[in-house]
C-alpha cells in the first residue's frame, strides 16, 4: 500500500475510515450498555461485510460485534465529554457507505457520503480540533469538515480566484479540498497549481498531438516537460496503463504509478480493515 499518498488522499482515508463506524447512537442515556442498539447495528453492518471481498486475514476483526460496539461506545462517551453533539443524518448517510463496500470496488469519491458524526459550531474557514477518527470527532459544524485545522466545506466548496492555490499537490486533478475555481477558471492542478483562466480547448483523440490536458476516451496528454504541455512543448495523447503494468510517467496510470508500477489498489473494504486496526489503542 502506497505510504507517500497525498495529505488528499489522507485526509479522504481518514474521512472513509470514520465512515466505517461512524453512526452513534440518538439515546446516550444508558451509554455503558455494551449492547446498545445503536451499536449493534453498526456491527451487524461492518460484521456482516467484513469478509466479503478477500481482504487478508489478519485484517478480519475478531469478535466482530462485541468489538465493534465496544468501540463504538467508547467514542460516544469522548464525544459527549468534549461537549459536542451528534448529526444523526450523518448516522444515516455513514450506514449507507458501509453497506456500499459490500460491492468490493471502490466507489467514487463522494465528499457528502461520509461525515462527522460528532460536531461542534465552528464555521467554514475557522480553526478547529479533531478528537478522533472512529467515528470523526470535530468541532466544525455538521456538514464541515476539519482539514489541516481548518473547518472545509466539501459539498459547497469554497470558491477560488485567479492565481490562488487550487491543489496541494502537482497530478491530472486537483486535490479537491482547497476549494474550487471560480467561473471561467480551471485549476492548473499539473503545473503551477493555482486558477488559471479557462480554455476552450477542442477535444484531441487518443494518438493525435496535443497541448492541453484535453484528450478524449480515457487517455492523457504524455509529454516529456515537468511543466504539461504547450503550445512549444506538445505532447501525444496516449492510453492509459492499466493496474500491475510497467509506468514512467506520473499521469499514465488508471490508478497510481508507484515505483515504476501501475498501482493495484485493493478493495476499498480491506482499507477500512486496514484502518481500524492502524487505530493505537488496539
Amino acid at each position: 500500500m502506497d505510504r507517500h499518498r497525498t495529505q488528499w488522499n489522507v485526509d479522504m482515508r481518514s474521512a472513509l475510515a470514520l465512515a466505517f463506524l461512524a453512526v452513534l447512537a440518538p439515546s446516550c442515556t444508558d451509554r455503558a450498555r455494551p449492547d446498545s442498539e445503536m451499536g449493534s447495528r453498526l456491527a451487524e453492518h461492518v460484521c456482516s461485510i467484513q469478509a466479503n471481498c478477500g481482504c487478508d486475514e489478519e485484517l478480519i476483526i475478531p469478535d466482530c460485534d462485541m468489538r465493534v460496539v465496544r468501540e463504538f461506545l467508547a467514542m460516544e462517551r469522548r464525544a459527549l465529554d468534549a461537549g459536542l453533539e451528534l448529526d444523526e443524518t450523518c448516522f444515516e448517510k455513514n450506514l449507507e457507505f458501509i453497506d456500499s463496500l459490500a460491492g468490493c470496488g471502490r466507489p467514487p469519491p463522494d465528499p457528502g457520503s461520509s461525515c462527522p458524526a460528532y460536531t461542534a459550531h465552528a464555521e467554514v474557514g475557522e480553526a478547529c480540533k479533531i478528537y478522533d477518527f472512529v467515528p470523526w470527532v470535530t468541532e466544525c459544524r455538521a456538514g464541515l469538515y476539519c482539514i489541516q485545522d481548518t473547518c472545509h466545506d466539501l459539498v459547497n466548496p469554497h470558491l477560488l480566484y485567479e492565481g490562488e492555490i487550487c491543489s496541494e499537490t502537482q497530478g491530472a486533478h486537483p486535490s479537491g479540498d482547497l476549494g474550487e475555481c471560480a467561473e471561467g477558471l480551471d485549476c492548473d492542478s499539473t503545473a503551477t497549481r493555482t486558477c488559471v483562466p479557462s480554455h476552450d480547448w477542442p477535444p484531441v483523440p487518443t494518438g493525435a498531438v496535443c497541448t492541453a490536458l484535453n484528450c478524449v476516451d480515457e487517455s492523457y496528454c504524455r509529454t516529456e516537460d515537468p511543466e504539461g504541455p504547450s503550445e512549444e512543448i506538445p505532447g501525444i495523447c496516449t492510453s492509459r496503463t492499466s493496474e500491475g503494468q510497467p509506468c514512467s510517467h506520473p499521469l499514465e496510470c488508471t490508478t497510481r504509478c508507484t515505483d515504476g508500477v501501475c498501482e493495484t489498489l485493493p478493495p476499498l473494504l480491506c482499507e477500512e480493515l486496514e484502518a481500524w486496526w492502524a487505530r493505537e489503542w488496539l
